[in-house]
């Protein structure tokens, strides 16, 4: 007659630890990602012109748009070589005539699936022309207008390569150099800057810069 072996949680238990050690489960590496703000530059450009077939007269001239842009190095772990999302925070600077004071402006943009396989790439923004005049009172803008402008770019597993240590930030103006907006005590104006994904450049440069998820 066969003996039954009674079977305990204990058992069951030790059972499942003893093939655990003997097979251990394969840890996918993490992807990571190295990213490091080089250079800093904006300027204010004419809107481009185009040639249409409109009902009716329509006269419009080009007006002048500040653009701001960020050269980015980039490098990766991923198999592909693409990052799959960055979100840069971009801050401008203006002095509000009217109210006699600074005021800045910020908003965040998110690219998508940004190509890594040259080690370099750029992302931009950009601000209306009526924004600008608003602020200003100035129609004919120069770039003396800029006080301060910056860049901020964060994203999953970024700049966490090895023991790389990156610079994410970017500053340019009265403050270069400096996180000014760490200590910033003035008016602040939300999601006023805008993608190149709302702008008459979108024809233009959209093979150029990664692109823009829908906000």
């Amino acid at each position: 007659m066969k003996h039954l072996i009674p079977i305990t949680l204990a058992s069951l238990l030790l059972g499942a630890n003893l093939a655990l050690a003997a097979n251990p489960p394969i840890r996918k590496a993490a992807v990571l990602h190295h990213v490091e703000v080089k250079k800093l530059a904006y300027g204010f450009e004419k809107s481009p012109r185009f040639q249409a077939q409109v009902d009716g007269p329509r006269k419009s001239n080009p007006r002048l748009w500040l653009k701001i842009e960020a050269e980015l190095d980039l490098e990766t772990t991923a198999r592909n070589h693409f990052i799959p999302e960055l979100t840069a925070i971009w801050r401008i600077v203006l002095h509000d005539m009217f109210e006699d004071k600074s005021v800045q402006l910020v908003t965040p943009i998110t690219s998508l699936n940004i190509n890594a396989r040259d080690g370099r790439m750029q992302l931009v923004a950009y601000l209306h022309p009526d924004t600008v005049a608003m602020i200003t009172g100035d129609d004919s803008p120069t770039d003396q207008l800029v006080k301060a402008a910056a860049v901020e770019v964060s994203g999953s597993n970024v700049s966490q390569l090895g023991n790389q240590r990156a610079e994410l930030w970017k500053s340019g103006g009265t403050s270069k150099g400096k996180r000014w907006w760490d200590t910033w005590q003035h008016k602040i104006m939300d999601r006023s800057i805008l993608p190149l994904t709302e702008t008459p450049f979108l024809p233009i440069w959209a093979d150029h810069y990664p692109q823009v998820k829908p906000r």
